[in-house]
């Protein structure tokens, strides 16, 4: 099934800041538990998010893992919320199911999130 094919990208060190330290990266993640489509394969969500994020600069697509029960997609930058704009637009077309949902982290693994609900505001 298309859906589960598996795209990795590997990610750059960590960039120092204009004063020297490590800038702080942001995250979205995109956790995708059905497709409304089942014509809809994993390729077509991530292509236009990654041409969004690349066409704003806001970040870098990172890559996914998949599992049974779904798949997540990681994308980083600078700037959650504004990931997040670029992102959102990219899903206006998308076939996210049921639970598909996104989360906006402000810092490292165990910083402030802020999670999106999907399955409501997208439509194929």
């Amino acid at each position: 099934m298309a859906f589960w094919k598996k795209r990795t990208i590997n990610r750059p060190t960590q960039e120092a800041s204009a004063d020297g330290g490590p800038d702080v990266e942001q995250a979205v993640l995109l956790r995708i538990t059905s497709l409304t489509d089942p014509d809809s394969g994993l390729d077509l969500i991530e292509d236009p998010i990654i041409e969004a994020i690349e066409t704003v600069g806001v970040g870098e697509f990172d890559g996914n893992e998949i599992g049974a029960d779904g798949a997540t997609l990681f994308m980083y930058g600078p700037d959650a919320d504004a990931l997040w704009d670029a992102v959102d637009s990219a899903l206006s077309r998308s076939a996210l199911g049921p639970g598909s949902h996104a989360v906006k982290r402000y810092g490292p693994p165990g910083a402030r999130e802020v999670r999106v609900d999907l399955a409501q505001r997208h439509h194929a």
